[in-house]
């Protein structure tokens, strides 16, 4: 598991076939834990060690969609319309949160849903 994971981060690779990298990795990382738990098997005090790090990453986990919700949720989701102009040109108007303004250089990603084999 660790040597896929090392292998297969080469950054070529990884951004050729991101959507396929990302889904492997997240499942070789959670593969790797028990599998070093059985290797390690209370050899020369590692359990705590195990237990630090199971712990350290789930409270990681946890603060980062936390984290995640609020800056989300918290500004309210702005929400956009989109017309249609001749020459194949779309305009977009954007809504704004309650919560929101405009200020200078502020800038949105807009997510187009389109289904595509290996789309990230």
């Amino acid at each position: 598991m660790l040597g896929w994971l090392c292998w297969f981060s080469i950054p070529w690779l990884r951004h050729r076939y991101y959507e396929t990298f990302k889904y492997l990795h997240v499942l070789c990382a959670l593969l790797f834990i028990p599998f070093f738990v059985l290797h390690c098997n209370r050899l020369l005090g590692s359990w705590p060690y195990i237990f630090a790090t199971c712990a350290i990453y789930g409270a990681s986990v946890v603060f980062r969609f936390g984290w995640m919700f609020w800056i989300n949720f918290s500004r309210g989701v702005p929400r956009a319309t989109f017309e249609v102009l001749p020459a194949g040109m779309i305009k977009l108007r954007v809504t704004l949160g309650t919560k929101e303004r405009w200020s200078p250089g502020q800038h949105y990603f807009f997510h187009f849903l389109t289904v595509q084999p290996f789309q990230s």
